[in-house]
């Protein structure tokens, strides 16, 4: 048997051998610098979204809570969550400056915060549980303290002069004295009358009906 020809193998492995001392030398010199590649920016779903509220954290505290019986949340819930979170809290501190503005101050407090709370419907039905720690309380006067007024209807019957019903009513007699007051005597119901005083007769035996008395 003849010895195989190892003069082929010696051949490829100096071929080879070349082949990566030109790759070697194609590379870029070691004294000249590299330019710098060019790096992505990150961009965060809230500024592609176009809010201030962090749209990252709104998802994670929806995956976290236990009020949510799903396994899966898109991002986009998590953007309108934000975006809603941002708005009520935009209205409630607009409403909070002009409280602050219409007391003269600066610096926003939990107490202008309350106040500005309190004072929309809509926003006061929203935080009706919410408690606002170091804002003390609104400022309001209950109904019961307030002083009773009297109607129109009760002012209006003390201003007229003496008014005599006219369904069963007789005058007896009218007298007009010399200061300008005019006196009746008149029969019918003491319930009926509109007057304004009732003089006591001088007989006792007069009776002057049943929820008045007898004199």
């Amino acid at each position: 048997m003849s010895s195989p020809d190892t003069s082929v193998d010696l051949s490829s492995n100096a071929a080879i051998s070349t082949s990566q001392k030109l790759i070697r030398s194609s590379k870029q010199p070691k004294g000249l610098k590299s330019r710098p590649r060019r790096s992505k920016l990150t961009v965060s779903k809230s500024t592609r979204s176009g809010i201030l509220f962090p749209v990252s954290r709104v998802l994670r505290f929806l995956r976290a809570s236990k009020l949510m019986r799903v396994h899966r949340i898109s991002v986009s819930a998590a953007v309108y969550l934000a975006a809603a979170l941002e708005y009520m809290t935009s209205e409630l501190l607009d409403l909070a400056g002009n409280v602050a503005k219409a007391a003269n101050r600066k610096l926003l407090t939990p107490r202008f915060i309350m106040i500005a709370a309190k004072s929309d419907s809509e926003i006061s039905k929203m935080l009706h549980q919410v408690t606002f720690p170091f804002s003390g309380v609104q400022l309001a006067v209950l109904p019961q303290l307030l002083p009773k007024t009297k109607s129109k209807a009760k002012r209006t019957m003390q201003n007229k002069p003496s008014q005599v019903s006219k369904a069963s009513e007789k005058t007896l007699r009218k007298i007009t004295l010399p200061t300008g007051c005019v006196l009746q005597v008149v029969q019918a119901d003491m319930a009926e009358l509109a007057v304004d005083g009732v003089v006591n007769p001088t007989s006792s035996n007069f009776y002057m009906g049943g929820m008045v008395g007898k004199c």
